[in-house]
């Protein structure tokens, strides 16, 4: 079921977004149709079980609408909510064509590289939802690469750092600063959504960071 995303006026668009709350009181998941009314950054809560409204219109500090997308998580007072998906055809249209993820490998041997890439990375509005250092065995590097031996060696001769982008056209920005950064850029498709899933249990497609 969607929200009637309705507009009062044309400088009221509402953005309605699917979100998920842990409730560590009742040890349960609770999901909210969360809202986001763009002319003054008020939210409201609403029930996805019983439609009914939890929170009331109002100003949440600290959630922007550069905050909201897929797989983000924002606190509105004091609940974190992690934004599942789009609420309605509206919003959808407004923010899948520009929100995207990615993930970035840096290597033991361009480990130099990591914190120019993570500048250049946040200076490209790409936000880190994710960072894991993994220690991969030769056949879960393969299981990554399973197309590259030559990746999947560097991948497991030591520490992997596995980061996870995201923001607007996510995959070309990260080929662009991964090129600026002397290193390769990225892969996507089938096969990158298959590692990306192996990390993090996502679909994002992947970039490397390789010397």
């Amino acid at each position: 079921e969607t929200v009637d995303t309705a507009m009062p006026g044309d400088t009221d668009a509402r953005y309605a977004f699917d979100t998920e709350w842990y409730d560590e009181v009742a040890c349960l998941k609770r999901h909210f149709s969360l809202l986001y009314f763009e002319s003054d950054g008020s939210v409201e809560m609403i029930d996805s079980k019983t439609r009914r409204t939890f929170l009331k219109r109002c100003v949440c500090p600290g959630v922007t609408l550069s905050d909201l997308h897929v797989g983000s998580t924002v606190t509105v007072y004091a609940r974190q909510l992690k934004v599942l998906g789009y609420a309605d055809a509206l919003t959808g249209r407004r923010f899948e064509p520009v929100s995207e993820r990615t993930v970035a490998f840096v290597t033991t041997e361009a480990r130099a590289l990591l914190g120019e890439a993570l500048e250049l990375a946040a200076a490209a509005s790409l936000a880190v939802s994710e960072l894991r250092v993994l220690s991969l065995s030769p056949s879960q590097a393969s299981s990554l690469f399973p197309h590259d031996s030559r990746a999947a060696a560097r991948a497991c001769a030591g520490p992997l750092v596995a980061i996870e982008l995201k923001g607007a056209r996510a995959v070309s920005a990260w080929r662009a600063i991964a090129g600026r950064a002397g290193a390769e850029g990225s892969a996507d498709g089938a096969e990158a959504a298959a590692q990306a899933k192996l990390l993090f249990g996502g679909s994002a497609p992947l970039a490397r960071c390789d010397p």
